[in-house]
């Protein structure tokens, strides 16, 4: 019995040893993760030695996630891809869907906000943002956002069908001389 003791003995002091120097590989690992974000500028994607191809696969499910409806899912896995790589605009642009989908109009404009300062050439999110106006019965910033989006179209053939859908969208809004409520953002929420 005495041997089984100091067999178990050894055992815990082997595993807090162990934790001890695992707990010192992750501090400094974490510090060294810390340092390339800040003093290097990387992001976390690129500072932990995260492979693009991993990411794209989250981002796939997260994509799947909305094309079936599960918003609340996707925005899970949305955040975690920002969180790894704030500067990829898709991921944001699915967040921001993920918010208009939900009806969060709100948020949906916030984060469509940020998605045009990440990618300030692309008339997507003015697009998606003036339908999240229309929602909150706010006609004129509907407009403005309608407007950007035709301007940020320019000639460009990828963006042609949602000039054409923005340019219809702005004849109809003007043709209806809808009376606008423009929403108020609060304070907390800016």
């Amino acid at each position: 019995m005495k041997g089984s003791r100091g067999v178990k003995s050894q055992m815990k002091k082997d595993a807090l040893n162990a934790s001890m120097v695992e707990d010192e590989k992750f501090k400094k690992s974490y510090g060294d993760i810390m340092g390339r974000m800040f003093s290097e500028g990387m992001t976390p994607k690129d500072a932990m030695g995260v492979n693009s191809n991993i990411l794209e696969s989250v981002y796939a499910q997260a994509y799947r996630l909305y094309n079936t409806g599960k918003y609340i899912e996707a925005v899970h896995l949305f955040r975690v891809l920002i969180m790894m790589n704030y500067a990829e605009s898709k991921y944001v642009l699915g967040l921001a869907a993920c918010f208009h989908m939900m009806k969060e109009y709100k948020n949906a404009i916030q984060t469509y906000t940020m998605c045009s300062a990440i990618d300030p050439n692309t008339p997507i999110p003015y697009y998606h943002s003036s339908d999240c106006f229309i929602q909150m019965k706010d006609y004129l910033s509907a407009m403005l956002c309608l407007q950007l989006a035709i301007d940020k179209s320019q000639n460009k053939p990828e963006f042609a069908k949602i000039k054409e859908r923005a340019i219809l969208s702005l004849e109809s809004l003007k043709q209806q001389n809808l009376p606008s409520q423009p929403i108020k953002m609060e304070e907390d929420e800016l």
